[in-house]
């Protein structure tokens, strides 16, 4: 699993692209962000709920977004806020890139 911390950016919105590894990527946004965008040409699995297992068939709480779309979360705010998500393609590649795009409302 691999970490991209996101949490040093300052001007939005912003986006970003990433290559996943073979699991679940953590996603660590900025507070200031109310809504975060995902996407990428392949297809991917998106996920909110923290696990201790990385792997994708241990999750069982999350959003399978198609290929060339992308997925809107609006964020919690206060308490109810979460402060990352979790990202992974539905197969291996090591050419395709995840989208993120963080906003702020």
């Amino acid at each position: 699993m691999a970490t991209h911390d996101y949490r040093s950016i300052t001007t939005f919105p912003a986006i970003r692209t990433f290559k996943p590894s073979n699991t679940f990527d953590v996603i660590e946004i900025p507070s200031q962000v109310s809504r975060i965008q995902v996407g990428s040409s392949a297809a991917c699995f998106v996920c909110t709920d923290k696990s201790d297992n990385d792997t994708i068939t241990a999750i069982d709480n999350f959003a399978s977004v198609p290929a060339n779309n992308l997925l809107t979360i609006h964020l919690g705010r206060g308490s109810s806020r979460n402060s990352q998500i979790q990202v992974a393609l539905t197969s291996a590649s090591s050419t395709t890139e995840v989208t993120i795009i963080l906003e702020e409302m």
